[in-house]
């Protein structure tokens, strides 16, 4: 029970869709679908549509919906809603990183030498 099937067409006026199935021998029916997030409403329909024409093996099916045209839908920015969220995250950004200290800039010349800092037996320590 070996398989492997594709199919596509029309999905109403703007969309088309394509399937592609591929099967194995398996004692059960492993029935494994993948959409995108946007399709996932489709996966119980097709999983039933599925289950009523094989009784058994693993299955996968691939599932693609794509729109035949560009989308001509307008954007609207709520400009006044966009203001309040950006001084919003500003004032929080404020409230969850106060300001870190200005470091002193270094005196001018050579930073100053450490001193050596000795072991528990008295020595230097190797560099």
């Amino acid at each position: 029970m070996t398989g492997f099937g594709r199919a596509h067409g029309p999905l109403g006026r703007d969309w088309t869709a394509e399937i592609v199935v591929r099967s194995v021998n398996h004692r059960f029916l492993d029935l494994t679908v993948k959409a995108r997030e946007t399709e996932a409403s489709l996966e119980p329909v097709v999983r039933r549509a599925l289950a009523k024409h094989v009784s058994r093996g693993k299955v996968e099916v691939a599932l693609r919906v794509r729109r035949l045209s560009a989308a001509g839908h307008a954007v609207m920015v709520d400009e006044a809603l966009l203001e309040a969220l950006l001084a919003r995250f500003a004032a929080l950004s404020e409230k969850s990183m106060p300001s870190r200290r200005r470091r002193r800039p270094r005196s001018k010349g050579w930073p100053k030498k450490r001193p050596e800092a000795s072991s528990p037996c008295g020595r230097p320590k190797a560099r």
